[in-house]
């Protein structure tokens, strides 16, 4: 990947709000919030991001702003920095902190394993969106919408286009991520969040239309 920066705060808040919330706020998000207590499953998963995900992304942001390193890089530097806790007197404290310094390296490992594990994840999904955009368009044009329902069933029976459109999916990220951060990223984010935010307006508003949408309030 070439080096680069973001070239707007914009760009970089753009691409913030696209990594927060995804495709996962329209697929799963609803069919969880159904199965686990509705309003009080809302009240604990913003007391999470609030109390856990938020220090941890601010404190992810300031160490990326200070370092200006990938997140193993980062904290590897980190856990080099000579540190006060090596004196001839050392507390509890002091041990615990050099202990979990120490663990930096390891922490950052964790994280790319995880990204790798959401890369995995998300390729499936994304893919599945890749041949329902298609088969749309398709039905929109030639079929009305009455073959919709068969999307799934006819794309659970093929591997072969599970497989092909994860593999479409995984090479339009490749080569996003393979240019420069301004060229790349952050001008794909330019087009996709708007798109994106667009999208869920519809969805809310289709939503709301529904005669049981005053049942699920």
């Amino acid at each position: 990947m070439k080096k680069g920066g973001w070239g707007t705060r914009f760009g970089f808040y753009l691409a913030a709000i696209g990594s927060a919330f995804g495709l996962g706020n329209i697929w799963r998000f609803p069919y969880i919030l159904s199965q686990n207590g509705g309003g009080a499953f809302v009240f604990l998963y913003l007391f999470l991001v609030f109390v856990i995900g938020m220090p941890l992304l601010i404190g992810e942001l300031l160490l990326g702003k200070v370092e200006r390193k990938s997140v193993f890089s980062a904290l590897k530097s980190l856990s080099q920095q000579p540190l006060a806790v090596l004196s001839e007197h050392p507390t509890p404290y002091s041990k615990l902190k050099a202990y979990l310094l120490k663990s930096l390296p390891w922490i950052g490992r964790l994280s790319i394993f995880l990204c790798v594990l959401v890369l995995a994840y998300y390729s499936v999904i994304s893919g599945w969106v890749l041949y329902y955009l298609m088969r749309i368009f398709g039905l929109f044009f030639h079929e009305g919408t009455g073959g919709v329902h068969n999307i799934l069933p006819d794309l659970m029976g093929s591997p072969t286009s599970q497989i092909c459109f994860t593999l479409l999916h995984l090479s339009v990220v490749t080569y996003i991520v393979a240019k420069d951060i301004e060229e790349g990223l952050e001008k794909f984010v330019g087009y996709m969040v708007p798109v994106f935010l667009i999208l869920l307006i519809v969805l809310a508003t289709k939503s709301l239309s529904l005669e049981s949408a005053p049942e699920a309030l």
